[in-house]
């Protein structure tokens, strides 16, 4: 068994559970992967293999004679049984569920031990709704949605679910959970309706390139771990946050509401002798207070020395 649970990547933290997600057919196919991770696709059924690639335990790889089969990792097989085996997934033990969530959303696995100051690409990229639709507008490629792995983790009921855009060329199809059957397509227009009510759901727009991962403070890896990174004591704005943007504030319209600073990821909003008052050195720029705000006190600006 060391040599299977070496050989599919699966982490020690995740050793006592790898049984709810692996069957035997699973591990024959660990079993037989050769040296580089192919399966030799003779005595595996067509069917066998594509349920597999579905699972996640199987990944797909073009080649000059077709398609080839090579082995995943526990990482995505537990990502597609959350996707695909929804209601499995649910009834597991929550001593399980929470395993997988802690497992998940650690940045002390996936962020801080790649750490290289000023190498890293950031994690957090908010950007406002209007360069959003603006970066789709300009887009040539295929898009889908799919749900929020971080929402469904922790079982989010304030904000929407299906949040997570994604944008491919026919190169990158192999792989994508779109191509593994979750998500659905979307047209360009979908996309930017989409996005739309993304933010009036109160929800930041994160954009990582080839996705926008619309997160919420409440149970998104990426924005929750802003405290943790912060907490171990490294730059969060020099490293994890690229914050290109800042809120501007108008007093006179100010209504002392507090909506603003309810819904502020960073704490960057207090209510001060009945008017906000915002910090700007914590404040990223992401605009979810100025979606909340009824008064049109809020608005958003490029930050002094921002790229056009």
């Amino acid at each position: 068994m060391n040599e299977r649970l070496k050989r599919f990547k699966v982490h020690e933290r995740m050793i006592p559970y790898v049984s709810y997600f692996m069957d035997e057919e699973d591990w024959n196919l660990v079993d037989l992967a050769q040296e580089n991770g192919e399966i030799l696709q003779e005595g595996c059924s067509e069917k066998l293999l594509e349920k597999a690639y579905k699972k996640g335990v199987l990944n797909k790889r073009k080649e000059e004679d077709g398609i080839r089969y090579y082995l995943g990792t526990f990482h995505k097989r537990i990502d597609c049984c959350l996707r695909g085996e929804r209601s499995y997934f649910e009834n597991l033990p929550s001593e399980v569920r929470t395993a997988v969530v802690e497992y998940e959303q650690d940045i002390h696995l996936w962020v801080i031990p790649y750490r290289e100051e000023g190498v890293n690409k950031k994690i957090v990229n908010p950007i406002p709704i209007e360069e959003a639709l603006d970066i789709v507008e300009k887009s040539n490629c295929r898009y889908y949605v799919q749900e929020c792995d971080c929402k469904l983790y922790r079982h989010e009921k304030k904000h929407m679910k299906e949040t997570c855009i994604h944008f491919f060329d026919e190169d990158k199809l192999l792989n994508s959970n779109f191509d593994r059957g979750y998500g659905k397509e979307l047209t360009k227009e979908e996309v930017k309706r989409l996005l739309i009510e993304i933010d009036r759901d109160g929800l930041i727009h994160n954009f990582e390139g080839d996705a926008f991962c619309n997160c919420c403070s409440c149970c998104c890896w990426a924005v929750r771990g802003i405290k943790t990174y912060e907490e171990e004591g490294y730059d969060v704005f020099g490293e994890y946050i690229n914050a290109e943007y800042i809120i501007a504030l108008d007093k006179d319209k100010c209504a002392g509401c507090g909506a603003c600073r309810e819904i502020c990821p960073m704490n960057a909003m207090e209510l001060i002798g009945g008017k906000i008052s915002v910090s700007t050195d914590r404040c990223i720029g992401c605009g979810v207070c100025r979606t909340r705000c009824q008064c049109g006190a809020l608005s958003i600006q490029r930050k002094e020395g921002g790229t056009e």
